[in-house]
């Protein structure tokens, strides 16, 4: 009977009403520990229609979409989210955790490529072009660190990563203010004294 026959939230292929797990993908229909949202969609990022938060293929296009699974918006038993959604770009702000924590803030939010700053920081002791290739890599951080940390590490909620990133940034900030900041003021002020020795010494030589 046509009135026995539904859609599976998750692949949209026809299954029996009764059914505790979908034929097609698998997926477990009804459990007390699985507990779906009916009322809660999205749209389908290949065709654009409006489907079920939780699916795993469009019932219209029929794309499936990768790492989708029944835990789709749920929460872990440590109480982050086991899949998220990509973050929104309002939220692509500037990290300055990352740029001015380059590795470390890299191994704290599971974002490794940051650790290529060690070897960025070997090239920065060239003068001048060394300073300006350290320089250009903490920017690029600082521009992907948001979108990095949320993709490669679990969160509580959107608020939780701010919150963190924020931690990040405030304690990276105070420390190189307080020892990284004096350090450079008073190497550029003794090469500014330096040169300008030399060019007098060189001048009263030429005169």
């Amino acid at each position: 009977m046509s009135d026995d026959i539904i859609q599976c939230p998750f692949c949209g292929e026809d299954i029996g009403a009764n059914d505790v797990r979908c034929k097609h993908c698998d997926e477990l229909l009804k459990d007390e520990t699985v507990q779906i949202n009916y009322e809660e969609t999205k749209k389908c990022p290949f065709c654009g229609e409006e489907i079920l938060a939780v699916a795993k293929k469009c019932k219209h296009c029929g794309e499936f979409f990768e790492n989708m699974s029944s835990e789709l918006h749920k929460t872990s038993v440590s109480g982050q989210l086991t899949i998220k959604e990509e973050l929104p770009p309002e939220h692509k702000r500037f990290n300055w955790g990352a740029f001015f924590g380059t590795w470390i803030w890299g191994l704290g939010n599971e974002s490794y490529i940051a650790l290529l700053a060690i070897p960025v920081g070997i090239i920065g002791l060239i003068p001048i072009v060394g300073w300006l290739i350290n320089l250009a890599f903490c920017v690029f951080l600082g521009i992907k660190g948001n979108e990095w940390a949320w993709n490669n590490k679990n969160w509580k909620s959107i608020e939780d990563f701010h919150h963190v990133q924020r931690v990040w940034a405030t304690v990276f900030v105070v420390l190189w203010c307080v020892f990284v900041l004096p350090f450079i003021i008073i190497f550029t002020v003794n090469f500014m004294i330096g040169f300008a020795e030399g060019f007098a010494e060189g001048l009263s030589e030429t005169l």
